[in-house]
């Protein structure tokens, strides 16, 4: 036990307020927030901070806090070594500060801190503090720096000078987000606000007992027959960590399996996998063979922590490695541990696969893991920056289990690492940044609205919904974590406070909203600015028309204005009846009454998304020359007109993008599929190519002696190829209807280059079957070729 007594020279209401904070911290492990609000705070805050270390010294032997600035220099600098020079009053060995930016945020979440120092007089930026607030352990206490509370919702932020993009000025950003993160801080417990001239903003009511001691962590049980050895289950911090452990045992079973690991932010996930390749190495050691261990995430930073624990398992497991580099670990030439990025983890065949932060790989990608390997272990984040995991387990969990042959294993922690259950902080920061916002619950009557379309679709008054309607903005929220894998704070400050942001919805008559929809202002891009576009300069914010100015060198299609649509959800309960498609009739219509030119987004290209945008009177215009490195897709914009000018220019594009495509297939995007590329082709327009079919007498005549036998295909494939590219380009009614099969399958013999035997496999065919189909197809062409032009 250890009395709270405060020894610095304080004002007696702020030493009060701080007492409070350290007991209920300290006899509850949970961490607390003190807003410092006002001018020449630095000597309160240092005594704080050296009261605060002199009384947590009693229950540890360091003390280590975390002071994130946006800068080293001006104003930042000047609030730092004022602070600095009261800490050095003092000489506490024990006290170790590290000073850091809030770009560098990333670099410190695998590490613990006593207490956090936040300057925000000009920050303000989500993902930074998701990132920074969890790396706070239970007593510590979290230091947010403000230049005048009651001002709080006029600040101008670095964030939002990275929002803006012309012709927007910072007077033109909305600071929605700003007034529900100040209201937010009013509202919860364990946030204390304390002004320096005004005293007390927001205080604990209570009287606190100041007599305190931390809580005796919760009992761990282990069994003693473990198939792990007994010293990594020590190494366990967590009940949770234990099952975690205990579970992944069965990867040493015979059976193909798949286990998914689930827990919000700081929970010790990444380390129990960590520690689980060290124990399943040093069982692997006895056995027979060379053992593969691949590792993936959406980035390496996510896998961080599970490399460091791993490395801590095989030093307490007296296990010998070598570290080639911080992605690779190879134990006595016998097993090779790896980090490879999602997609490139597919180019290699490993008896284990581990699977962190999953919820943000694409899911088709997901997929070809389940295709390829036998033992798979899935982790991910619920409630965090990293994805939104709880959608991840619930659709993908069910997936596994009713779609593969896998022998599925389930396990979810909830106990935290660093602090205690019902932690008021991480309450208020699920809360503040909608970590855990879920869409409304889906009953009969909602179906027959839905039956019926009984549904109205509107532009989101964002305002009023961050302010006063919580519900709404909260199902708004809630559809893109429950039907988007990747989100992150940032997002909803920015469609919060951007100006050239917007949400839109498509609500049931009942008040559930079915779709969300986020748009960006685009175009309206001036003359001389389209000028510097077709050199190298790329305007903030507009990225349909940036890509249509530099790849297509088109002057005008920037002039018009647009809306990019950057998300698009479903309710995942109703997706399937109609309602995307409803709101997107919503959007166009909107559109057209406000004077805009297009519609149009950009998004991972597959089979069913752009069916989806076709279906909707949208058309390809661009495909990115490389993939996604998480997802593995290539990126498609699509366009849709809404004015006839507007449309002889979408028309130009479509055609110029699909004769692109089709001659940069073999070179560039040789790793498509048949159908995707079948797909990517489709239009709505009629065209006649720029270039007449021209065939000598010869390719006639070996035409015609192809198809009545016995020369091959390989003898005529020149001729074919040029014909079956005029036909894809030709889209007029008047010519022949080849079939999908044909079509596809052509697809993979011409374009892609497939050898008989590679599209007899993929298509599950004979090769005398792919023959024939090429054959018949191709036969079509060529009679409608000579017919029409010979």
């Amino acid at each position: 036990m250890v009395m709270i007594k405060i020894e610095y020279e304080l004002p007696e209401d702020l030493k009060n307020l701080f007492e409070k904070a350290l007991a209920n911290g300290i006899k509850n492990n949970h961490r607390q927030m003190i807003i410092l609000s006002g001018k020449n705070y630095e000597k309160y805050l240092a005594r704080m901070v050296l009261s605060l270390a002199k009384i947590l010294y009693n229950f540890k032997t360091e003390i280590k806090g975390l002071y994130v600035t946006e800068d080293y220099y001006g104003d930042f600098l000047e609030r730092y070594s004022k602070f600095e020079e009261e800490i050095l009053s003092e000489d506490l060995p024990y006290l170790k500060i590290i000073r850091g930016k809030y770009k560098n945020s990333k670099e410190y979440m695998g590490r613990t801190f006593d207490f956090l120092i936040l300057d925000m007089y000009k920050s303000l930026t989500p993902d930074d503090l998701g990132k920074l607030i969890g790396t706070v352990s239970g007593g510590g206490i979290i230091f947010l720096l403000i230049e005048d509370f009651d001002k709080f919702e006029e600040i101008n932020t670095t964030f939002h000078e990275h929002l803006l993009t012309p012709p927007y000025t910072l007077t033109d950003v909305k600071k929605i987000f700003e007034k529900r993160f100040k209201r937010k801080l009013l509202e919860y417990d364990g946030i204390y606000i304390y002004d320096t001239k005004k005293g007390i903003i927001k205080d604990f009511k209570k009287d606190v007992e100041k007599n305190v001691a931390f809580p005796e962590r919760k009992k761990i049980i282990i069994s003693e027959n473990t198939k792990f050895s007994q010293r990594i289950y020590m190494l366990a911090y967590t009940q949770d960590q234990v099952n975690v452990l205990n579970m992944l045992e069965n990867l040493l079973n015979d059976e193909k399996s798949a286990f998914l690991v689930i827990a919000d932010r700081g929970r010790g996930k990444s380390a129990a996998l960590g520690l689980t390749i060290a124990a399943l190495s040093e069982i692997l050691m006895n056995k027979k063979g060379k053992y593969d261990i691949g590792i993936t995430s959406p980035a390496f930073e996510n896998v961080e922590t599970l490399l460091e624990f791993l490395e801590i398992g095989l030093k307490k497991l007296r296990i010998n490695y070598n570290k080639i580099s911080k992605k690779k670990i190879i134990i006595e030439n016998k097993i090779f541990i790896e980090y490879k990025r999602p997609v490139d983890i597919l180019n290699k065949k490993y008896d284990y696969l581990f699977i962190d932060e999953a919820a943000g790989i694409s899911i088709n990608v997901l997929y070809e893991y389940l295709r390829k390997y036998k033992k798979l272990v899935f982790a991910s984040t619920i409630h965090g920056y990293e994805g939104a995991g709880r959608s991840f387990s619930v659709r993908f969990l069910k997936y596994l289990k009713e779609k593969t042959n896998f022998k599925v294993y389930e396990c979810k922690m909830k106990e935290p690492i660093r602090y205690g259950d019902n932690d008021p902080i991480e309450k208020w920061l699920f809360d503040t940044l909608l970590l855990d916002a879920e869409p409304a619950q889906i009953d009969n009557k909602d179906l027959e609205l839905i039956e019926t379309k009984r549904a109205k679709f509107y532009k989101i008054p964002l305002e009023k919904w961050f302010e006063k309607e919580e519900d709404k903005l909260r199902q708004f929220v809630g559809i893109y974590i429950l039907a988007h894998y990747q989100n992150r704070p940032n997002d909803i400050a920015m469609i919060a406070d951007a100006p050239h942001h917007d949400g839109f919805v498509l609500e049931l008559e009942s008040g559930k909203i079915a779709t969300s929809i986020q748009i960006a202002y685009e175009g309206n891009i001036p003359e001389e600015t389209i000028e510097r576009m077709l050199k190298d300069y790329k305007p903030k914010g507009n990225i349909i028309p940036d890509v249509i100015a530099k790849h297509f060198r088109n002057k005008e299609f920037p002039k018009l204005k647009g809306l990019r649509i950057v998300r698009i959800a479903t309710h995942p309960e109703v997706q399937g009846k109609g309602l995307g498609s409803l709101a997107l009739e919503g959007l166009t219509e909107w559109a057209k009454e406000n004077g805009y030119n297009w519609l149009g987004s950009s998004f991972g290209a597959t089979e069913e998304l752009v069916r989806f945008w076709q279906k909707n009177g949208f058309v390809v215009v661009h495909l990115s020359p490389e993939k996604n490195r998480v997802s593995g897709e290539y990126s498609a914009l699509v366009l849709k007109p809404l004015d006839e000018k507007t449309e002889k220019i979408v028309k130009k594009l479509n055609y110029e993008f699909r004769w692109r495509f089709i001659n940069q297939i073999t070179d560039v995007y040789f790793d498509l599929t048949p159908g995707l590329i079948y797909q990517l082709l489709q239009t709505p327009y009629e065209f006649e190519p720029h270039f007449k079919p021209i065939l000598t007498e010869n390719q006639i005549e070996r035409a015609k002696i192809y198809f009545k036998g016995p020369m091959t295909y390989e003898a005529a494939a020149d001729i074919i190829r040029n014909l079956f590219i005029y036909y894809l380009l030709y889209t007029k009614k008047d010519k022949p209807k080849l079939d999908k099969e044909e079509e596809i399958i052509l697809i993979s013999k011409i374009l892609l280059a497939w050898s008989t035997r590679k599209s007899a496999d993929y298509f599950n065919l004979k090769a005398s079957k792919v023959r024939s189909i090429i054959k018949r197809g191709s036969k079509k062409i060529f009679k409608w070729i000579v017919e029409k032009y010979y």
